[in-house]
């Protein structure tokens, strides 16, 4: 096979396949764990190479290097030429390999339109990597105007990779304020792909699109039924748009059932996301008989998220009739909990409770304490439940 020095040698040999062989060697050893940084010095230098199939395996070394994270800046001005060569194996590895860089958090941002270009390119591959790098590009906040209405099409792809990325993509664009009207009708469509990754995802950009209000009547009865999905992330994003289209008025009674189930989920997340969304629902007006008891429970969840959702839902709750008296005792405990958002939480639905005759003898001088809180909103708060214990 040849020694470390034989193989470094062979890179500057006359002979193209012998440089070839060469280079294949390094990205083997990139695999195994085995780098240098000369190297990769040396590599770069042939991805000028006259020999193109050189040139190829060159990028694929250069992109083994990167996955172990060792990468060298002066690879970027050589690899975007490389974008526009006719062999799409070279086209394909050189937009992966600028992905690679960008995930370190080295870039080019004048390259970010030649990326997106490339999501319409004839190959799939191609396609695919390209747009591995717009997301990474997008990371690093490296956009394009252009890019939504290119990943729209990418939704279709046969792999459910690109299918996944592609939504992914479009709802970090749709975070910058960057989208596409056609894209939310595709996305709903994905939430029922048999691709775990691509419902996730899809559920993910639905809720950055509704958050700048681009929204479809047909996404909640979808959302509802993801909410029994096996797969813990999807139910995570299945909640969370549910909750997202709710504040915006669009709601699915359906969704309270599930909702009051997952407050029970294993995973810590689900359960925070899951009150949230009782929350919302019951300031719309809908509440579920199952519910409250559930709430109460998880006012003493070690994650802080849950236990300040869980104080909201409780404190609508008490607004729309559904109090449970035997939940003051650890709300008032929550009025000194070091996290701001759990006194905010425990505080407004003291107050609630409170408007409804449900006092508790030790909330008054706690009460008193959160007049002079740090937090201009739990102060706020604290005056007005003050109030309502002294008159």
């Amino acid at each position: 096979m040849g020694s470390f020095d034989d193989v470094l040698e062979g890179l500057f040999s006359e002979d193209a396949g012998r440089r070839r062989w060469a280079a294949l060697r390094l990205a083997e050893m990139a695999e195994g764990g085995v780098t240098s940084g000369e190297a990769l010095r040396r590599l770069v230098r042939l991805l000028d190479d006259e020999d193109e199939e050189v040139r190829l395996v060159v990028v694929y070394a250069v992109a083994r290097y990167a996955e172990r994270g060792v990468v060298d800046a002066e690879v970027l001005e050589r690899l975007v030429k490389l974008l526009d060569n006719r062999n799409v194996r070279v086209r394909d590895a050189a937009a992966y390999v600028l992905g690679r860089y960008a995930e370190k958090g080295i870039v080019k941002p004048d390259v970010t339109k030649k990326l997106v270009g490339l999501l319409e390119d004839k190959s799939e591959g191609v396609r695919v990597s390209a747009l591995f790098a717009v997301a990474t590009y997008a990371l690093r906040g490296l956009v394009d105007a252009k890019a939504p209405r290119k990943l729209v099409r990418l939704l279709g792809e046969e792999d459910e990779e690109a299918r996944s990325m592609a939504a992914w993509t479009l709802g970090s664009y749709a975070e910058r304020g960057l989208v596409a009207s056609e894209v939310t009708e595709k996305l709903v469509g994905l939430l029922e792909d048999e691709s775990r990754g691509v419902r996730e995802r899809a559920a993910w950009a639905l809720i950055k699109y509704a958050e700048r209000e681009l929204v479809s009547p047909d996404a909640v009865n979808k959302l509802v039924n993801l909410l029994d999905d096996d797969y813990d992330e999807v139910r995570l994003n299945a909640a969370w748009a549910i909750s997202t289209y709710a504040r915006g008025g669009l709601i699915n009674p359906d969704a309270l059932k599930k909702l009051a189930k997952l407050l029970d989920d294993e995973r810590e997340e689900v359960r925070d996301v899951a009150a949230y969304a009782l929350a919302v629902y019951a300031e719309r007006g809908l509440t579920h008989p199952d519910a409250v008891k559930r709430l109460v429970k998880l006012l003493d969840d070690e994650m802080e998220e849950v236990r300040r959702s869980a104080a909201l839902a409780l404190g609508e709750y008490a607004r729309r009739g559904h109090a449970r008296p035997e939940a003051l005792d650890t709300l008032v405990r929550l009025l000194e909990d070091w996290n701001v958002e759990v006194r905010r939480g425990a505080v407004y639905a003291v107050a609630r409770y409170a408007e409804k005759g449900h006092r508790h003898p030790g909330a008054l001088r706690k009460l008193s304490k959160l007049l002079n809180d740090e937090d201009d909103e739990v102060r706020e708060i604290a005056e007005y439940a003050y109030s309502l214990y002294e008159g």
